[in-house]
């Protein structure tokens, strides 16, 4: 038994239910390797050009939400600045409207229209603080 196994020939029980090798099943098979390798390297080209594409797209994504994201950062300081802008401009008209009444000695009237218009602007903050509180409360987690 071990010179069967050294001269690499099978026993005979094992050797009669193996098929013969002939020239043309060895021929065969290097065919469908070959053409299995060229199958599989068709399929990994085929994967690289996806992965390419994807890349490509993911990388216009991205750069589609940067351009978006700077434009809403951008429009949210130009809509900061101008209500700065509006409101800096109503303190100065008031003051100005302040000094004026006064200068001219009106003061009781003064007095009238800053009671009014503070009460008015202490009644809308007021009234804001209140809806955020409220959003805030609404929002799942939140207060």
């Amino acid at each position: 038994m071990e010179a069967d196994a050294v001269s690499g020939t099978l026993p005979a029980p094992v050797a009669s239910r193996l098929p013969q090798l002939t020239e043309d099943t060895v021929k065969n098979l290097l065919e469908v390797q070959a053409k299995e390798l060229q199958l599989r390297s068709k399929e990994m080209d085929l994967r690289l050009r996806e992965l390419d594409n994807n890349s490509a797209h993911a990388e216009k994504m991205l750069a589609a939400q940067e351009r978006d994201r700077e434009k809403e950062r951008s429009h949210s300081r130009n809509l900061r600045r101008d209500q700065l802008l509006f409101v800096g401009v109503l303190v100065v008209g008031l003051l100005m409207f302040s000094a004026y009444g006064i200068s001219m000695g009106k003061e009781a009237l003064v007095k009238d229209v800053l009671q009014i218009v503070l009460g008015g602007v202490a009644g809308a903050l007021g009234g804001y603080g209140y809806a955020r509180k409220a959003s805030a409360e609404d929002k799942p987690g939140g207060g």
